[in-house]
């Protein structure tokens, strides 16, 4: 298939961000299968828009420096194209989506990657749009893809979770973990509660106990002296840092908690390196993992610290082991761009059925 992806920008100066590096991948994954894939990225204001890129592996990388840059240069690529992908957060992303739904002969195709935002807080799709795009692909599933169809009238609504990197995301130890518990990720006011009930609370209580929260923005004031700050984990140290953990804790967007199927880019990486994984829950989990078994969930300090003092470090690594085979039968960037062609072919086979015609 010809394929152009409209997001945000996978160049090299966004190599350290979350959502580069997956697009990188899956354009990576997709050229392996023999698509061609043109991937086009919004020119930052001191580059030049018309500089073409280096091709990324197995694809192809473009930018354009506005909407008008965009339709003069783009417009045979999209026309031509079997389909056409937008990407959420892209600016004048409502306009753009327009002229996509408009130029595009192929399939149109929206991705959510911000599913539980209001309605009335998006800036890059209308109700009309919603309409429009013969696709809607989200990284949350669950009730969320029936209201898409049922509510929504979205002619097809699917999941295409957030994934990760194997070639990236592989088990690194050290000899001795840092810390018994660590989290990554930055400062939520939404999750502060969850975070403190899960990790600060059990290091008040588990004095000898080592623990690290890594990320920009969390308050020091408060914590306990057995808590480590790190403000920064650069992508490529995330391996090593989730290698430094006995257990790493996986907390939830708010808003998955309670729409649920919304899995964070943090459980696939900590599982595809190994790390033995705590979490909250949330609807959906046990579609993604095995409770128990391949993650451990909580919702007191006790149950934490149960964990931490009571699971022999054999059945730890055990458990650690069964959720990186989870991912890697299951969530990596190949897996999704799989699915990615089969939701593709099924439209165009006019086999993708509404959910609520499924049944």
């Amino acid at each position: 298939m010809k394929l152009v992806i409209l997001g945000a920008s996978i160049s090299s100066a966004a190599r350290g961000s979350d959502r580069a590096a997956a697009f990188r991948a899956l354009v990576r994954e997709l050229g392996r299968s023999g698509h061609e894939v043109l991937y086009l990225e919004r020119s930052p204001p001191s580059r030049a828009p018309r500089e073409v890129l280096a091709p990324s592996q197995h694809g192809s990388i473009r930018r354009y420096r506005d909407l008008a840059d965009l339709k003069a240069r783009f417009a045979q690529a999209v026309r031509g194209a079997d389909a056409v992908i937008v990407c959420s957060r892209l600016p004048q992303g409502a306009a753009l989506g327009d002229w996509v739904l408009e130029t595009a002969a192929g399939i149109s195709v929206f991705y959510d990657l911000d599913p539980t935002m209001a309605a009335a807080a998006r800036t890059d799709l209308t109700p009309s749009a919603i309409r429009r795009y013969r696709l809607y692909l989200s990284v949350a599933g669950g009730p969320l893809l029936r209201q898409l169809e049922r509510e929504l009238s979205s002619p097809c609504a699917r999941t295409l979770y957030r994934f990760c990197d194997p070639e990236q995301f592989y088990p690194e130890r050290r000899q001795e973990e840092s810390w018994d518990l660590g989290y990554l990720g930055g400062h939520c006011p939404e999750r502060r509660p969850r975070l403190e009930a899960l990790l600060l609370e059990p290091a008040r209580r588990w004095r000898s106990g080592r623990f690290v929260i890594a990320g920009a923005g969390h308050p020091v004031v408060g914590s306990p002296s057995n808590v480590s700050h790190r403000k920064r984990v650069p992508y490529q140290a995330r391996r090593g840092f989730y290698g430094s953990l006995r257990y790493t804790l996986c907390l939830a967007q708010a808003a998955a908690l309670g729409a649920g199927y919304a899995p964070s880019v943090r459980l696939f990486e900590a599982a595809a390196c190994g790390a033995p994984m705590i979490a909250d829950d949330w609807p959906g989990l046990d579609a993604l993992f095995s409770p128990g078994e391949e993650v451990l969930l909580v919702q007191r300090p006790e149950e934490v610290l149960v964990f931490l003092t009571e699971v022999p470090d054999t059945a730890r690594r055990a458990m650690g082991e069964l959720a990186r085979r989870r991912v890697l039968t299951q969530h990596t960037a190949a897996h999704r761009a799989v699915e990615l062609v089969e939701h593709l072919e099924s439209v165009v086979a006019g086999q993708a059925l509404p959910l609520q015609g499924l049944g």
